[in-house]
């Protein structure tokens, strides 16, 4: 499931501003707690985060 979820990357405005079309992703789950004090990251999500890059870039260079 796609969710949208907070956090700000101060360069994505600067690229809006520019209208550069810009893809962010996240792997983390919300079990992860990312950026808690106790924080976890499953290396599973660091493999399927690999995977989904893989096939990102594989579809963005079929564009013309």
């Amino acid at each position: 499931m796609f969710t949208r979820s907070g956090g700000t990357i101060a360069a994505l405005a600067a690229f809006a501003a520019r209208d550069i079309p810009t893809v962010l992703t996240g792997f983390s789950l919300a079990a992860d707690a990312f950026h808690a004090p106790d924080e976890s990251y499953r290396l599973e999500s660091l493999r399927l985060g690999e995977l989904a890059a893989r096939e990102l870039y594989a579809s963005l260079a079929t564009l013309r």
